[in-house]
């Protein structure tokens, strides 16, 4: 099985976070009142579903240092300076 890479792992995150986001305009679309609603929720879950996964995915798949505060994510890790591979 082959490991996915950091940067294959971000952009599913910012997919999964993209998808909480719009969920959660509609559901301050459709409200008619300042009140929370069911797709307000189901958004701001998925959001924090998508920062979860940020987290504990976007890894060195050699060492497994976290890359999640690197922008623009590095070509090799920082701490074992192995390459990724795209």
């Amino acid at each position: 099985m082959r490991k996915s890479t950091p940067k294959k792992n971000s952009i599913i995150s910012w997919i999964i976070i993209g998808i909480g986001s719009l969920l959660a305009i509609i559901g301050a679309m459709i409200t008619q009142e300042y009140k929370v609603n069911l797709w307000l929720t189901i958004g701001f879950l998925v959001i924090v579903a998508g920062i979860i996964y940020h987290l504990v995915m976007v890894r060195c798949p050699y060492c497994g240092h976290s890359l999640a505060g690197y922008r623009p994510l590095p070509k090799d890790c920082p701490k074992c300076h192995k390459m990724f591979g795209d």
